[in-house]
């Protein structure tokens, strides 16, 4: 096998590398749940979240976080008020929509 022949496999398995992990970073990326304000919140609570403040106040009301501080993967309130959609609080809360369940 020729030296030019060992560049060009070796420049196509790179370029079939770059583009398999630009689809996975793309579609990692373009999840619908990371766009989701209310990922993790239950319907009962979230009229509770879609204030129209740009200020939330945490459960137990110890601290006030933005809405831009709701899923940052930040524990901001001690009870997890602010973090639904991640496990950034050791005592938090996560509701999960499932086909054909009705909350209790």
């Amino acid at each position: 096998m020729r030296v030019t022949d060992i560049r060009f496999i070796c420049a196509v398995v790179l370029v079939t590398l770059c583009v398999s992990s630009s689809i996975v970073c793309r579609s990692v990326t373009s999840s619908p749940f990371l766009k989701d304000p209310f990922y993790g919140i239950s319907p009962q609570d979230e009229n509770y979240y879609s204030t129209s403040s740009d200020t939330i106040k945490c459960k137990d009301g110890s601290k006030k976080f933005t809405k831009t501080q709701l899923n940052d993967d930040f524990c901001d309130c001690s009870d997890g008020t602010d973090e639904p959609g991640t496990s950034a609080c050791p005592n938090g809360k996560f509701y999960c929509r499932n086909a054909g369940h009705a909350p209790l």
